[in-house]
């Protein structure tokens, strides 16, 4: 009996320090938030050429520390493992492009939406894929766990096949080798990725999803929630998000942000 009392004992303080972690009081106790990011998806968030992490979902996560007032510890996390990284509290938040959807919704919560964006299409200039009406017999590729991957396995759309990558670069490499004939995914790294291709590669703007972006939370956490959607209003209100936009998609934002927030 005792020793059935200690291991339930143990269990509660494990799942009791689990549910502490992450909230807003252990982040300004630990003097740390830990972010999970994407490390190969420009111009949300990548390494330059010195190996630093730049992008912008990068100058948001650095707003997001300062405005709590502690340091911002980032951490790798895919399309595949980005939620994983949230339930297993390897991560406080995730600020990683991720499209805010009904499925996703029921693991974790999101904040308020702080971009949008749409599916796009990657492909070769010499391929002459001009819209998802091209698609047809040609093999395309979508990163695991992304709302591309989800898209094109419901059906909606014919094609010859659907590779699967884990990494953003791995599709690119497939593609300039004449592996795929398209990538989709987010229309912004599509653009990203043609303006460094020296006019090999094309981005095409689809008609196929709209994409709103949240930062994943774990649920039952919302006063660390409502300081988010707090600090993502001040981001807007005093202009450092309308600089970090400009300065990583080369304009000014077409949209207001205060009226994006429910989407």
């Amino acid at each position: 009996m005792p020793g059935k009392y200690v291991a339930a004992l143990l269990i509660a303080i494990v799942f009791s320090a689990s549910a502490y972690a992450g909230t807003l009081d252990a982040i300004k106790e630990k003097r740390k938030i830990t972010i999970g990011v994407k490390y190969d998806f420009p111009p949300f968030g990548y390494l330059d050429e010195k190996g630093n992490l730049k992008g912008f979902d990068i100058q948001v996560a650095n707003y997001i520390a300062e405005k709590i007032g502690v340091v911002p510890e980032f951490r790798k996390a895919t399309s595949q493992e980005r939620i994983n990284a949230l339930l297993n509290v390897d991560v406080d938040i995730v600020i990683a492009s991720m499209t805010k959807t009904p499925y996703r919704a029921k693991m974790i919560d999101f904040t308020n939406t702080y971009f949008v964006d749409g599916l796009g299409m990657l492909s070769a200039k010499a391929s002459k894929i001009g819209s998802e009406k091209d698609l047809d017999n040609r093999i395309i590729a979508v990163i695991m766990g992304s709302t591309g991957e989800k898209y094109f396995t419901s059906g909606t759309i014919n094609f010859k096949a659907l590779a699967l990558f884990r990494e953003y670069t791995d599709a690119v490499d497939a593609l300039k080798q004449g592996k795929v004939d398209v990538v989709v995914t987010d229309y912004a790294w599509c653009l990203a990725q043609q303006k460094t291709s020296n006019g090999a590669l094309i981005a095409l703007k689809t008609a196929l999803a709209a994409e709103p972006f949240g930062i994943g939370v774990r649920k039952n956490n919302k006063e660390l929630l409502d300081k988010l959607n707090e600090i993502l209003a001040d981001m807007w209100k005093d202009g450092s998000y309308k600089r970090a936009y400009s300065e990583y998609f080369g304009q000014d934002p077409d949209f207001n942000l205060m009226e994006l927030k429910e989407r």
